[in-house]
């Protein structure tokens, strides 16, 4: 799975949670990449380009209405904070360190485009990890 190690995590979106399709759902293996931090303050940040910073929650949803789901929800800029549209296209986070501080570069496109098969390439064995979350959400890092 992917790990604080690796600099590039993607996965397809899906439909999305939330009332504005912002929030982001992932399994406890995926959130690993985000490292200790992110998941010990349930927050992160978020840059939409250089200077556009954006300090998002990064929630547990260990109970979800009396089921065990073991689950985060990362709630990525909205399009009234001059975020994308995120619904059924790939989402791309990039590691960086600005400052001292750890901030995720955010990248979208849609599913097939030659970003989107570019980013598959990459994180193809041996120099990365692909799976499929239990939605059948393909994912990848490197």
């Amino acid at each position: 799975m992917c790990n604080p190690t690796q600099s590039t995590f993607w996965i397809e979106t899906g439909a999305m949670q939330g009332g504005s399709r912002n929030q982001l759902e992932l399994p406890n293996d995926l959130a690993e990449f985000f490292g200790e931090e992110a998941r010990t303050n349930e927050v992160m940040t978020i840059q939409l380009g250089p200077g556009n910073l954006f300090i998002r929650p990064f929630v547990y949803r260990g109970d979800d209405y009396g089921h065990y789901v073991d689950r985060w929800r990362l709630c990525l800029p909205t399009a009234q904070m001059g975020g994308p549209e995120y619904a059924n296209r790939v989402v791309r986070l990039d590691r960086l360190s600005v400052g001292g501080a750890t901030v995720f570069q955010l990248s979208v496109t849609d599913r097939n485009s030659p970003e989107h098969l570019a980013w598959r390439n990459q994180s193809a064995p041996p120099q990365g990890e692909r799976g499929t979350t239990q939605g059948d959400r393909e994912y990848g890092c490197w």
